[in-house]
């Protein structure tokens, strides 16, 4: 028999590596060779050296070939049938430029840091006491090799797989907000020597004292859990963003995490246990920071407590506890179950007969005078299911300073660098415009959308919309060719992305085949097309409002504080005319609807987060944080179109 000849992919993956191999030297070179090698340590070199190890690895075709596999399965069928112009061979390659464009990350400088992230995560475990003793050292030695064995493998997996839909949420937004993070926290000290600052912040002070453990060792606790924040991202398989933070606590905490950690902090008096629970904590609640929907049934595990509604609790309680609703696969348990009592009686005893039969074993309370909880909706098992929920939870740094920290260091990245390059190009931009609030194809997009999230609509009545918005634009053949609202709405994209890179103005726009697979930084039209695939139609407020701020800063003003946002006139002023409402409920329960407009969205985000924190002082006052807008051409001072809350 012939031999059978590899398929394209492997084939391609193959050649592609041949042709272009980064081994780990050239990717430690690349680290250090645009850096001033003096302020890079021995130790520091050797450990970014043993992560690069991993990263060459990445590359390889027994790791490309089922990511690459991975990819394809999600792109629209007019790709992969090649009725775009591309075949498997030109997908393959274009993924394999991504994966490696995301390994040239670790190894190059940024504007951010004067070294590598590479380096950067290496600098973390010189924060760690090194023991006297040699065998408790080797112990030292061996739990750091295996922690950067484990923490490479999320940082590369979350920067590839950063989903377009959303704003960055790749690695280097995750070391970005672990700087933050400090930044915060060190400017919140009274302290003026520069070497004790950090220390004598309030937050850390409080963390010493709580987890019985130095300085050194919350500032790298701080590292781990502020870097682990968001690698959950690339297990949400389409659904709600709701769900990462859960996936993201269990991959942080994992076993080999919480081993590792254990040998790592070296104080004898720590409070291993507490640290554990209040890092999975910190990261599993770092996005409950906005009351959004109501609940009647509350659900502790073992590993976080989750809501549910009456007529779905029995379909939530499977979803959890199965071992596929976590990226580890470890089972949850629970142990016990919250009914809101103030319901009629009649529902009570429904779901507390359909809770005994799915958990007979857990204990189940009714809460009288509870009318329900608050929380924020997320997809279980499906995309769209929107079976659970996680509840949402004020932050006091009295208890909670690790979440409370996280909380206000993930928001305060919110300028535009946070967008990355083709974000900011103008036929990207262009594209937000067109599908975004008040654009030409917003109202059709938004209702595809919700016929493919809820599964709410049947093929005719999605073709009808399309015709009623469209009219002869499309013709029947294109519209019979519809048979999902995924492919309707990936359609509709596509159909924007295609007449707007169309335009003559955008014509030099090279494709990814005529560029050379090592050139990393030139935008092809192939990059701008990915980043609007699975585009959400609220992507103009989320995307928009971080173009419009240029710079962020914290200041001191008494005992209080302000951020300062800083705004491009140009951005925000013609931002700032897209109004719209976003529903929630205030500080009593009540459902309102908050007016808003692009421009001002992430300031309004960040007075959200600040609202569900408090800060407190090293003697437990509280510290008021405001908001300060100004247009960062000449400081003018900008007024907020205040979004006064209305009762629906």
């Amino acid at each position: 028999m012939p031999e059978s000849q590899p398929q394209p992919i492997e084939r391609t993956a193959t050649e592609l590596y041949a042709a272009t191999p980064l081994s780990p030297e050239v990717i430690l070179d690349r680290t250090l060779s645009s850096v001033d090698t003096t302020i890079v340590t021995e130790k520091q070199r050797a450990r970014a050296k043993a992560m690069a190890q991993h990263l060459a690895t990445f590359l390889e075709p027994r790791y490309l070939n089922p990511r690459i596999r991975a990819v394809m399965s999600r792109l629209p069928k007019e790709v992969i049938e090649g009725d775009t112009g591309e075949t498997t061979v030109h997908i393959t390659a274009r993924v394999t430029e991504r994966i490696r464009r995301a390994v040239h990350f670790f190894a190059l400088p940024s504007p951010t840091w004067p070294h590598s992230p590479l380096v950067r995560m290496a600098e973390s475990f010189d924060l760690l006491t090194v023991p006297e003793d040699p065998h408790d050292r080797d112990r030292l030695n061996t739990a750091i090799e295996r922690y950067m064995n484990d923490i490479i493998v999320l940082a590369f997996e979350q920067q590839w797989q950063d989903p377009p839909q959303f704003v960055s949420h790749d690695w280097g937004h995750s070391l970005r907000i672990a700087d933050l993070a400090k930044q915060f926290a060190t400017a919140l000290s009274g302290e003026e020597a520069p070497e004790r600052r950090f220390a004598a912040s309030p937050l850390v002070m409080k963390m010493c004292e709580r987890y019985q453990i130095t300085a050194q060792e919350v500032e790298f606790i701080l590292d781990h859990t502020h870097m682990c924040h968001d690698c959950g991202y690339p297990h949400l398989k389409g659904r709600n963003k709701s769900l990462h933070a859960m996936d993201s606590a269990e991959l942080a905490l994992s076993d080999n995490f919480v081993d590792a950690l254990s040998t790592m902090i070296q104080s004898p008096n720590a409070k291993l246990d507490v640290l554990r629970q209040d890092m999975y904590e910190a990261i599993f609640y770092h996005g409950a920071d906005v009351p959004q929907d109501r609940f009647q049934v509350r659900i502790e595990t073992d590993r976080g407590t989750f809501l549910a509604t009456n007529a779905r609790v029995a379909d939530a309680i499977a979803g959890l506890i199965a071992p596929g609703f976590t990226p580890t696969t470890k089972p949850r348990t629970i142990r016990r179950v919250d009914i809101a009592g103030a319901q009629r009686a009649e529902d009570i005893s429904a779901t507390e007969e359909m809770i005994r039969r799915a958990v007979p074993d857990a204990e189940v309370q009714r809460l009288v005078g509870s009318p329900f909880f608050i929380g924020r909706k997320f997809d279980l098992v499906t995309k769209g299911d929107e079976l659970g929920g996680v509840e949402y939870i004020h932050a006091d740094a009295g208890e909670r300073p690790l979440l409370t920290l996280l909380r206000v260091a993930d928001n305060m990245d919110l300028t535009s660098d946070r967008l990355g390059r083709v974000r900011h190009h103008p036929a990207y931009y262009e594209v937000i415009r067109r599908i975004g609030r008040n654009g030409k194809d917003h109202t059709l997009y938004a209702q595809l959308e919700r016929a493919y999230n809820k599964r709410s609509a049947d093929i005719d009545s999605i073709r009808r919309r399309i015709r009623e918005a469209l009219g002869t634009a499309i013709t029947d053949t294109e519209l019979e060719a519809l048979t999902t609202a995924k492919e309707a709405r990936d359609w509709l994209c596509m159909r924007v992305v295609n007449e707007i890179l169309a335009q003559e103005k955008y014509a030099n726009i090279p494709s990814a085949k005529d560029v050379d697979p090592a050139d990393h930084d030139t935008i092809t039209r192939e990059r701008i097309i990915e980043t609007c695939y699975e585009m959400r139609s609220d992507v103009l407020e989320h995307q928009g409002g971080c173009l419009a701020i240029s710079k962020i800063e914290l200041v001191r003003n008494g005992d209080a504080y302000n951020f300062i946002l800083h705004f491009n006139r140009r951005i925000f002023d013609t931002l700032r005319k897209i109004e719209f409402q976003e529903p929630g409920y205030d500080a009593r329960l009540e459902r309102v609807s908050y007016n808003l407009n692009v421009a001002e969205y992430q300031r309004w985000r960040l007075e959200q987060a600040l609202i569900s924190n408090t800060v407190r002082s090293a003697h437990g006052a509280i510290i008021n944080i405001g908001l300060i807008m100004i247009y960062s051409d000449n400081g003018e001072r900008i007024l907020p179109l205040r979004d006064e809350d209305t009762e629906d």
